[in-house]
């Protein structure tokens, strides 16, 4: 990617790279987990408070995905059953990730709904959009089955926020209360908005554009293998205007492949 990139080879690789790079990769620091069992014993409340569970009380079958050691998870078998979830938080105010699993069921209902709420910080549903009530179809059947699923995200305002999960809709024959993850973005305020470079300009220096969340700088790095981790990538310049868009000038260098990635910090 020398001179004016007038190699068409070159000109391809960055255009792909232009579609293919969005920030904000942020590697959550922090990992909490919520469980309805504990061990050999039901979990305390707090930190996990099922109520209502009707005629059922506990599953054989938990969530693989999930590292905490539990023999058994509650379920719940009424249209009022729920599970109100109160995590202990390392960063407040912060953002996290809040996931779900579950182990198989195999009466789990396949129309199941549940509506998450919160207490102690604001609601975002799995798109980022701000929800005081997200619906999730995560409990439902085969879903969450031994893997995690994001169901939104909390914007936390004190150490110990509670989420509630009510049933909704559906059938009532199982709603599994296994385990919930709670993943740490740091002190992002809007982490499911990232940069993104819609504009390429070619030439010497390229010029690269685009647009991301308001009152947030944006780093510009740069690596010669699309593949290295990110924190090996080079730091080329940082945009601190804060005013939703960006817009970085940069010499290529000699290496005849340069690829370049927007962060938001």
């Amino acid at each position: 990617m020398s001179k004016h990139r007038a190699d068409p080879a070159a000109t391809a690789l960055v255009s792909l790279l232009a579609l293919l790079i969005s920030s904000a990769t942020s590697i959550h620091a922090e990992d909490v987990y919520v469980t309805g069992w504990l061990g050999t014993m039901i979990n305390g409340c707090p930190p996990s408070c099922a109520y209502n569970l009707g005629t059922g009380l506990y599953s054989y079958s938990v969530s693989t995905a999930c590292p905490v050691a539990r023999d058994k998870t509650l379920f719940g078998a009424s249209k009022t059953a729920g599970w109100a979830v109160t995590p202990k938080l390392g960063t407040y105010p912060g953002v996290y990730r809040i996931l779900v699993t579950k182990g198989t069921g195999t009466d789990c209902p396949v129309d199941l709904v549940v509506h998450m709420t919160a207490t102690g910080g604001a609601l975002a549903d799995a798109d980022g959009t701000a929800q005081t009530i997200v619906p999730t179809t995560a409990f439902q059947g085969t879903n969450s089955v031994n893997s995690w699923t994001l169901v939104g995200y909390i914007t936390n305002t004190i150490a110990e926020p509670t989420i509630n999960f009510a049933y909704a809709s559906g059938g009532v024959s199982r709603f599994l209360m296994d385990a919930v993850d709670f993943q740490s973005l740091g002190g992002s305020t809007n982490p499911t908005t990232p940069a993104k470079i819609t504009q390429v300009h070619y030439g010497n220096p390229i010029t690269l554009s685009g647009t991301g969340p308001i009152s947030h700088p944006f780093a510009l790095v740069s690596s010669t293998n699309a593949a290295e981790a990110l924190n090996q990538w080079t730091p080329e310049q940082t945009n601190s205007a804060g005013i939703g868009s960006f817009s970085f000038s940069v010499v290529p260098g000699l290496e005849k492949a340069r690829f370049f990635r927007v962060l938001t910090q």
